[in-house]
């Protein structure tokens, strides 16, 4: 499954997806190591330098490598694209990690992509049960087979969509039980309602996104469904 095989990832994918048909021509440019930034000390990431994953999914096969402070690297049949993240100044649908939109085509194409719409960040739930409900496809038209977790909570969710010649990478890691109530809340999860001639369209948010996020808690230990032989992590030198 894709990341929007996950609850909140359906409208970060609508909007991106908007996004992305805009053609705004823009490139990419290589930013040199000395003038990428660090990593807020807000921000919640799963990521060091040097750290290397190899994931596969129905997909295929993708590899994410930290570089210094928000550069990642994504590899995948054959050739390497890099990014500078973007880090969250609140949370948003759980997340208050880094991401990058991919605006324009901003990559030399690799085998129709020329975009990146990429995220990394923690999740936090109260309960195992929390977690497991979270990691559950929403609709029946995303399959879940896009994304791979292991036990320790460690979730891959790799997908292509080459109609928007677009990448899609996201990378978690579920935290349980936290007792540390966050300075950052919830700024996503509100039900919506919009009104039309004749309609109204509404749009509701998992439950545990409307409750208050407590930090601080620790990996699991064990998850139902998980593909522990589908992940591979590394420490470069």
């Amino acid at each position: 499954m894709s990341i929007s095989a996950l609850k909140f990832a359906l409208p970060l994918f609508v909007l991106i997806s908007i996004f992305g048909c805009i053609n705004t021509n823009t490139t990419y440019k290589e930013i040199p190591d000395n003038e990428i930034p660090d990593v807020p000390d807000r921000n919640e990431i799963v990521m060091s330098k040097g750290m290397k994953i190899t994931a596969t999914t129905h997909e295929g096969t993708i590899i994410i490598t930290a570089g210094k402070g928000l550069k990642r690297s994504y590899t995948w049949e054959g050739s390497t694209r890099s990014v500078v993240m973007w880090p969250r100044s609140k949370r948003w649908y759980g997340s208050l990690g880094i991401y990058f939109p991919g605006p324009g085509d901003h990559w030399e194409k690799h085998n129709g992509i020329t975009r990146g719409v990429v995220q990394e960040g923690q999740m936090h739930f109260d309960t195992m049960e929390d977690a497991l409900e979270w990691l559950k496809p929403p609709h029946s038209t995303y399959k879940t087979n896009y994304c791979v977790y292991k036990n320790d909570g460690l979730v891959i969710c790799y997908s292509k969509d080459l109609r928007r010649h677009q990448l899609n990478v996201d990378l978690w890691q579920i935290f349980i039980g936290g007792k540390i109530l966050s300075k950052y809340q919830e700024s996503a999860a509100i039900d919506e309602c919009k009104r039309g001639e004749g309609y109204v369209s509404c749009t509701y948010y998992p439950a545990h996104m409307k409750k208050s996020c407590h930090i601080g808690g620790e990996k699991p230990k064990s998850l139902l469904g998980s593909q522990d032989d589908n992940i591979k992590v590394e420490f470069l030198q």
